[in-house]
């Protein structure tokens, strides 16, 4: 995974979250940053093992603490 996949995953996450009020599952993402499914699995997985989000049992994702901030530096050099 690269820098920018990186990033729009995240942003994927907290637009999901911001748009519709509810947490967003690996299909959802894989939709908005049109990558396969297994791709997005696998990013979910490293961006689990960096802190930066946390997969539950349901499958449902949430940015950490660690994670919202990520996305906030990147919208922030976004919208620059």
């Amino acid at each position: 995974m690269d820098q920018a996949e990186r990033e729009d995953l995240l942003l994927a996450v907290q637009r999901v979250m911001a748009r519709s009020g509810r947490l967003p599952v690996a299909a959802d993402l894989a939709d908005m940053v049109h990558k396969p499914l297994p791709d997005v699995i696998e990013f979910l997985s490293r961006l689990t093992d960096d802190g930066e989000v946390n997969v539950a049992n349901d499958g449902s994702v949430r940015l950490t603490s660690r994670g919202e901030a990520a996305a906030a530096v990147v919208m922030k050099k976004h919208k620059v």
